[in-house]
């Protein structure tokens, strides 16, 4: 890395390109899903192909209500077949609220990967986007530079 000075401005050149996003896909939904099930349920997915070494950073927004008096369910990311990010969200019936998740995975091989937001009871169910809004589901996935 090198330190060029022009006019009196600095510019470094020889940056890596580590931690720069590469391209950018997103995923939305207009329909109501419903989780009552212990086993994991896709609530919305997309795929991005990556080379290899890079990462992925998965985000996902939708709107979630509770069908019952409480309810706590896992949520995550599975990504290419493995499950990443469990973490638990809960709430009380009528509190219509937010589910918000993201995860980086680590390095991974070159390839088309399926990019999966999955919800799965733990008590009660709740629905995902309830109001069948245009866009209440929302997910999206970058490649992100690793090198």
């Amino acid at each position: 890395m090198s330190l060029i000075k022009v006019n009196n401005i600095q510019t470094t050149t020889g940056l890596s390109n580590r931690g720069r996003v590469l391209q950018t896909v997103t995923a939305s939904s207009s329909t109501a899903i419903t989780i009552n099930s212990s086993s994991a349920t896709t609530v919305i997915s997309t795929s991005i192909t990556i080379q290899q070494g890079n990462r992925i950073l998965a985000m996902f927004s939708g709107d979630m209500n509770a069908n019952s008096a409480q309810s706590w369910q896992i949520i995550g990311f599975n990504i290419g077949g493995v499950q990443y990010h469990d973490k638990i969200i809960e709430h009380i019936a009528n509190a219509n609220m937010n589910a918000d998740s993201s995860y980086l995975t680590p390095t991974l091989n070159s390839g088309t990967y399926t990019v999966a937001f999955n919800s799965r009871q733990g008590s009660g169910s709740v629905t995902y986007n309830e109001g069948n809004f245009g866009d209440g589901l929302h997910l999206i996935a970058m490649e992100i530079s690793a090198s």
